[in-house]
């Protein structure tokens, strides 16, 4: 069977089967009398073969009462299994100087770190084994190849993590599932062929695969979450028609293009963030969520639609695309999240008559906004105010100074806004945000501040000390002392002014 499987290395091992059964110098383990020195025996179906780096026998000692016989003679090493011993236990060669191993037709299972970061270079693994137990060659930096028989029908999670140098691999075609992080930062791994049977991927199964280039799945496959994270020199992604939800493809900064089949109902968080070279994208009719951060830092992305449906934007959904310009709001959106739209080069937004909800900084760093329409609105297109006089979107392009129309009860911060002269209205009680903290491009522009609010506004946050302020605040003459002795404003320079 084994002359079958793998030619070469039989034919290596029997001759040296012949050199061990001429010696007379290996120890043969005797109950009666330890010291006892025999020729070895004649080749036992239980029995295992191996070489090591340093020309010594591996320790065995994690499994010593499962073993006859332990000895290594010119290049080659052997252990003799007790009677009915049928797995490698775990940690049998963990961390050993292990090469390479010829395991017997006798072993169903491989347990957990069995083979874990040894030297192992090559190894036949029987058609008799069912399972391979997690970590099983976890960091087997020297393994560059391996074909899972048929005969295993699962993988335990990590099986070959951080096995950095494997190339090429053959998975059992009787896998129905890959576990978590089985591949995970295999980083010379190019393909993979996936069993049609496998209908489950596991978190950063094949994560970090930095030379990956091709993936198909199979038509079991019904949602990936995840899965393939960080895969730098993906290129082509083949789903399936079956397939309702997709994600983990963070940072696959090769992959350009992709094409999601009808049927899709979900795309998950951060599925393409950081696909820097990912220009356009269609989003079938049929996807009803779109959750945070998708396409965050797609610093490429000029094109995407978003279908009819989908009820929320998600937080920073189009964060740092700096190409983005133009974006069509589905009119069944009810809700915009946090920064869904920030460090974008849109100039315009509509406000669909069905949002109810409007996160405070959901149009934060949007910079390039000229006009809103829409519910909400200010007549002169420039304010987003929602009932509740909460000012929740700027659109500061092109001004040089604003007054805030009256009605605004809190405004939140702006950051790079690039407007020298602002006006509060009088019903203003509370500013947002951090209007002249944090990284110290926030308003830095700003030089004069106009705030007609006889109180000073609450401002839950101080000046960041490391940020050089210049603004010279004008408030009314009778609420000078008021607002040298506020919180925040009295770090400023307060003038009294007639409104």
């Amino acid at each position: 069977m084994m002359k079958k499987l793998f030619p070469p290395l039989f034919s290596r091992v029997a001759s040296f089967i012949c050199i061990l059964s001429l010696a007379a110098g290996c120890e043969k383990f005797d109950d009666d009398d330890p010291n006892y020195r025999k020729p070895l025996p004649t080749p036992l179906p239980d029995m295992i073969l191996y070489t090591t780096s340093d020309g010594a026998p591996v320790n065995v000692d994690s499994w010593k009462d499962d073993i006859l016989d332990n000895c290594y003679y010119d290049g080659m090493g052997r252990i003799i299994l007790r009677e009915g011993v049928t797995n490698i236990p775990p940690y049998a060669f963990g961390d050993s100087k292990l090469v390479d191993i010829v395991l017997p037709e006798t072993i169903t299972s491989i347990d957990w770190y069995a083979f874990g970061r040894s030297q192992l270079q090559s190894i036949v693994i029987p058609n008799t084994v069912v399972s391979l137990g997690a970590e099983a060659f976890y960091g087997c930096k020297n393994l560059t190849s391996i074909t899972v028989p048929d005969s295993v029908t699962s993988l335990g999670a990590r099986v070959f993590s951080f096995c950095t140098n494997l190339a090429k691999v053959k998975l059992s075609e009787n896998l129905t599932s890959i576990p978590k992080e089985a591949f995970y930062s295999c980083q010379s791994l190019r393909s993979i062929n996936m069993p049609d049977g496998v209908t489950e991927i596991g978190q950063d199964a094949f994560s970090y695969c930095h030379s990956l280039e091709k993936i198909v799945l199979p038509q079991g496959i019904t949602q990936t979450n995840k899965s393939f994270q960080y895969c730098s020199s993906l290129k082509e992604v083949t789903l399936n028609k079956n397939i309702k939800g997709i994600g983990g493809f963070t940072g696959c900064t090769s992959l350009k293009k992709i094409n999601l089949p009808e049927g899709l109902e979900t795309i998950y968080s951060y599925c393409f963030s950081y696909c820097v070279e990912l220009e356009r994208i269609y989003i079938p009719s049929t996807v009803r969520e779109i959750n945070g951060y998708v396409f965050d830092n797609c610093k490429k992305l000029k094109q995407v639609n978003l279908p009819e449906g989908i009820e929320y934007i998600g937080n920073n959904l189009f964060a740092n695309c700096y190409e983005l310009s133009e974006i069509r709001i589905p009119e069944s959106v009810a809700v915009f999240n946090f920064g869904a739209f920030q460090n974008t080069a849109i100039s315009h937004i509509n406000i669909p008559e069905n949002v109810s909800y409007i996160f405070d900084g959901a149009f934060i760093d949007a910079k390039n906004l000229k006009s809103f329409s829409g519910k909400f609105v200010t007549d002169d297109g420039r304010c987003v105010i929602t009932d509740d006089g909460i000012l929740k979107g700027f659109a500061p392009c092109g001004l040089t100074s604003y007054e805030f129309p009256e009605g605004i009860r809190q405004i939140e911060g702006f950051s790079e806004v690039n407007i020298e002269s602002m006006t509060l209205p009088s019903s203003v009680e509370a500013l947002g945000g951090y209007w002249f903290s944090g990284f110290g491009t926030y308003n830095a522009k700003l030089k004069t501040l106009y705030c007609k609010a006889t109180a000073p506004p609450y401002a839950g946050f101080d000046i960041d000390p490391y940020t050089e302020v210049s603004v010279t605040v004008y408030v009314p003459r009778s609420s000078v002392e008021a607002y040298e002795q506020a919180d925040f404003w009295k770090d400023l320079t307060i003038e009294g002014y007639d409104f």
